[in-house]
């Protein structure tokens, strides 16, 4: 009995130490688009298969990147070019507006649609000056 409690806690040690960069890949609190399309799974509208894909995506990406090494614009550009192959074209620009909203909000700029930009003003009319009135 012991033995095989020794057994399950090396292999939960072993599983955590394995899992754990694993999930990261994919979670919102890693980098890259494909971990921020997999936080935004939900609002995109993602089928099971679509996260299989980019989940599988997040790990090649991180079992190939340079430590250290920023990707290069044609990295990035093939990056973008695989999850376009995976989303619909709907998703797509979903996804594209998505971005846009949150680098947005990244600058500290508030985000604006068309449903949060406030309307104009009219102009006010100034006041008489005493030379009008006469």
């Amino acid at each position: 009995m012991p033995v095989r409690i020794a057994h399950i806690a090396l292999l939960s040690v072993l599983f955590a130490v394995v899992a754990t960069p694993l999930a990261r890949a994919g979670e919102g609190k890693g980098h890259g688009p494909v971990a921020m399309i997999l936080k935004h799974a939900a609002e995109l509208g993602l089928t099971d298969d679509q996260k299989t894909k980019l989940t599988d995506l997040a790990k090649d990406l991180q079992a190939n990147a340079k430590p250290g090494e920023k990707p290069t614009k044609e990295e990035k550009e093939a990056v973008m070019e695989k999850i376009k192959a995976i989303l619909t074209p709907e998703q797509f620009d979903k996804l594209k507006a998505l971005q846009k909203a949150l680098k947005g909000k990244e600058k500290g700029k508030p985000e604006t649609t068309p449903s949060t930009t406030p309307a104009t003003t009219p102009a006010t009319t100034p006041a008489p000056t005493p030379e009008a009135t006469k």
